[in-house]
């Protein structure tokens, strides 16, 4: 063990108040907040960001404006409080009044053991901070992070639908329905805020594996921070979380030292630089499914990020992090390996450019050299038509048994170019590039379409596990490709069959 470990001085705003408190490294938001604070509403459950229960509103500074969204606190770092807006079940009521959603889940009998109850609240209150009028889709968008094991969801879509009722009847006044009173001067705190993190350096007297938490403020910062903690393999980068938290908490797999590059600016750009589309590694899924820019030029790859867990989880999760993950089934990875992207890995000694589909080496092995970061991705805009394909046991919330990107151009009614990407077919996200050899200047008649389907089953050696059996997985490949070809020749008969 480490003979000494950082302690964390986090300050920031909980509700009604400002908050102090010193922690070690490997804390959690929902612990402080629980154990700390000793506001229990929060529930704690699953400790993997599946269930909901913790579910809190986290507000920070966007463009200088305040922005509210749902994360799951049990896998968000306690150091991530820092400088930010919390507010948890406790801080809706006010006066001896229900908030309006509360009340609204109670007039509906949408109530039971109320241990979801708490992170329902907290998921809707966000979602009508940001859309007071939304409709059934949206709801069931909110809520998808969210489980309840004894009420049924009938009854809470009911009281969802009632609380936009109340607000579509309150017109200019809706916004004061929802968010408490005390946060109107919260976003001018938060500007007048400027105290940095600190930490300080202890004894290890509880025998703690994690000893530091790290934050850099700029790649320069980075690469010093990396030359004081030394040896690569001691530490582990951290941006979103969604995953490096799962693994401390479920599988108690820490690291010496956790490198958060969540304050690191260089790596949340987007922009258009010529025929290419350059993202930010730090960039969220949230960030990716709002963003103007890619809904203009590369709208396939908000469908594909708003397929990934749940609203919680793509409010934190990165596009970085999913790629250097290197899981088999990462949604972000295979649709960028079906548009042909480039990662770009910087280091203090400089930085290189690689195609992804050269980045993965075997099963959660990659071509990341120590010291690196994947800066950013860069993806070629072209003529090609895309579409991404997903399926899974549940449509969020859930790991894909197989996942799949076309990207494909006709010319004269024959294929001109074709590039198949799969996930969860391989010990990680890989090409069919023998189906795509296969299609080059074919005519896409049913003959050939049936061909490539069979050829693409064929051409992978497919897993099996509890999200499908090999078999299973190799008949989704061919239903995956056939709906991509049919979808591309303009047969919606055939397309519209989503396997």
């Amino acid at each position: 063990m480490p003979d000494t470990i950082q302690r964390l001085q986090i300050a920031f705003f909980l509700n009604d108040r400002e908050v102090r408190v010193t922690v070690p490294p490997d804390r959690t938001a929902l612990e402080v907040i629980r154990g700390e604070l000793g506001l229990t509403g929060t529930k704690e459950t699953c400790s993997e960001g599946d269930c909901g229960a913790c579910t809190v509103a986290l507000g920070e500074l966007a463009d200088e404006l305040l922005v509210y969204r749902a994360v799951n606190s049990c896998i968000l770092p306690a150091a991530r409080l820092h400088g930010r807006h919390v507010i948890t079940v406790e801080g809706l009521a006010a006066d001896g009044r229900l908030h309006v959603i509360q009340q609204q889940l109670l007039d509906h009998h949408a109530v039971q053991c109320g241990y979801c109850t708490p992170g329902i609240v907290m998921s809707l209150f966000c979602l009508f901070l940001q859309r007071p009028d939304p409709d059934e889709a949206a709801i069931l968008e909110a809520l998808e992070g969210n489980l309840c094991r004894c009420t049924g969801y009938v009854t809470i879509r009911a009281a969802a639908r009632a609380v936009a009722g109340r607000l579509a009847a309150a017109g200019g006044e809706a916004r004061g329905l929802i968010l408490p009173a005390y946060a109107a001067d919260m976003e001018r705190r938060l500007r007048a805020f400027g105290e940095p993190l600190r930490a300080t350096d202890s004894p290890n007297a509880d025998g703690r594996p994690l000893a530091g938490y790290h934050v850099p403020a700029s790649l320069w910062e980075l690469w010093r921070t990396l030359a004081r903690v030394g040896d690569p393999a001691r530490t582990r980068f951290i941006h979103g979380g969604t995953d490096v938290m799962v693994a401390v908490n479920i599988k108690r797999d820490f690291p010496e030292h956790l490198v958060d590059l969540s304050r690191i600016p260089e790596l949340h750009v987007l922009l258009r630089e010529g025929d290419v589309l350059r993202i930010g590694a730090g960039l969220t899924f949230t960030d990716l499914m709002e963003s103007t820019l890619v809904a203009d030029h590369l709208p396939v790859l908000a469908r594909a990020a708003a397929r990934i867990g749940s609203r919680q989880v793509r409010n934190r999760g990165t596009l970085g992090g999913n790629i250097a993950n290197a899981s088999p089934i990462a949604d972000g990875a295979v649709a960028l390996l079906g548009l042909d992207a480039r990662l770009v890995l910087a280091s203090a000694g400089g930085e290189r450019t690689l195609p992804l589909e050269q980045f993965y080496k075997g099963y959660k092995d990659t071509d990341r050299q120590p010291g690196e970061v994947i800066r950013a991705v860069e993806v070629p805009l072209t003529d090609c038509t895309h579409q991404y394909l997903k399926s899974s046991k549940r449509p969020a919330v859930d790991c894909a048994s197989v996942s799949s990107l076309c990207s494909a151009r006709l010319e004269d009614g024959r294929v001109a170019m074709c590039r198949l990407a799969f996930g969860g077919v391989a010990v990680y996200p890989a090409l069919a590039r023998q189906t795509a050899a296969f299609l080059a200047g074919r005519a896409l008649d049913a003959e050939t379409v049936r061909a490539a389907a069979d050829l693409a089953a064929a051409e992978f050696q497919t897993i099996g596990d509890v999200r499908g059996s090999a078999a299973y997985r190799r008949a989704l490949i061919r239903h995956h490709v056939i709906h991509h070809l049919e979808s591309l020749r303009g047969n919606a008969e055939l397309c519209g069959r989503h396997p």
